[in-house]
């Protein structure tokens, strides 16, 4: 019995640290202005692997390494989509009834927009001291 209890035992523990792995995320952070172009179409970066930088041969002016693309609006929106997509859906809700709250009120101080409720969802201080207003 006691050797049925000690598999029994590192069995939960396995699962509790497969449970605790998958809780954890990474947070990313993402640039929505544009991104950094690191393709090279002319050789030269290829051509230049290995030399010092007074060997090294410029890129062709049509190559666009080493240059910043600048999102458009359609771009942007599409790619805060994708990243507001990975939210699970009730913390996509809470930031949807934030937003809407905003919409209707204008400033609106963070105390007034969060619950002692959703700021635990969203992983942030319970514990929250009311700014005095004048």
């Amino acid at each position: 019995m006691f050797d049925q209890w000690l598999a029994n035992r590192d069995l939960s523990r396995k699962e509790d640290k497969d449970v605790e792995k998958n809780k954890k995320h990474a947070e990313q952070g993402h640039v929505l202005d544009g991104e950094h172009i690191d393709t090279c179409n002319c050789g030269a970066k290829a051509a230049n692997k290995g030399k010092y930088l007074g060997e090294k041969t410029p890129h062709a002016a049509t190559c666009p390494f080493g240059t910043w693309h600048r999102y458009t609006p359609e771009e942007r929106a599409s790619k805060a989509q994708a990243i507001y997509s990975r939210n699970a859906k009730s913390i996509r809700d809470i930031m949807n009834r934030e937003q809407d709250a905003v919409l209707q009120k204008g400033l609106v101080q963070e105390q007034d927009l969060r619950n002692k409720q959703t700021r635990q969802r969203l992983g942030l201080k319970t514990n929250v001291i009311p700014i005095r207003r004048k």
